[in-house]
């Protein structure tokens, strides 16, 4: 498979559903730690359960030995230019001590391979210029095109401008 690495370790990659609640909240935990976020604020186990079955929202785990290791969030959006959704893959992280063993690959492998079945129009991601790894791996992986873009950001929780 194109995807993965050599360095492959054993590891399962699920679609979570309305089961998932519990490895939801182990990504958002590997999310805390990975992304460098301090007290995150999990939100509910209900709240959760209806988000994942939202068709508008996918999140894929990787789990070793049965524990979540990392994981992808993806948005469904829908396209105007034609009848096909488009994905945007939101956000990926795998705990430290597991990256660098093509499990990011397979992650993006199981969304593309999802995205096919299901007629998707295309999937993206996005990656600040500054997270050199970020890039690289994305650049890694068998993307069709690469756009340089400028992201603006609207905060609603400050007040702009006093």
């Amino acid at each position: 498979n194109k995807f993965e690495s050599a360095f492959m370790v054993d590891v399962e990659i699920k679609i979570l559903a309305g089961a998932g609640v519990d490895d939801f909240v182990g990504l958002l935990k590997t999310f805390e730690v990975v992304f460098e976020m301090e007290n995150l604020h999990i939100p509910d186990q209900h709240y959760l359960l209806n988000l994942l079955r939202k068709p508008e929202f996918m999140c894929l785990v990787a789990k070793c030995e049965g524990q979540v290791i990392g994981g992808l969030t993806v948005h469904i959006l829908p396209n105007y230019y034609n009848a096909k959704p488009v994905a945007f893959a939101y956000d990926l992280g795998i705990q430290k001590e597991f990256q660098r063993k093509g499990i990011g690959k397979k992650l993006i492998g199981r969304l593309v391979e999802y995205c096919k079945e299901n007629e998707f129009d295309h999937a993206f991601v996005e990656a600040e210029t500054e997270d050199q790894y970020a890039v690289d791996f994305y650049r890694s992986t068998p993307v069709t095109s690469e756009l340089n873009a400028v992201h603006f950001t609207y905060r609603f929780e400050e007040v702009v401008g006093g």
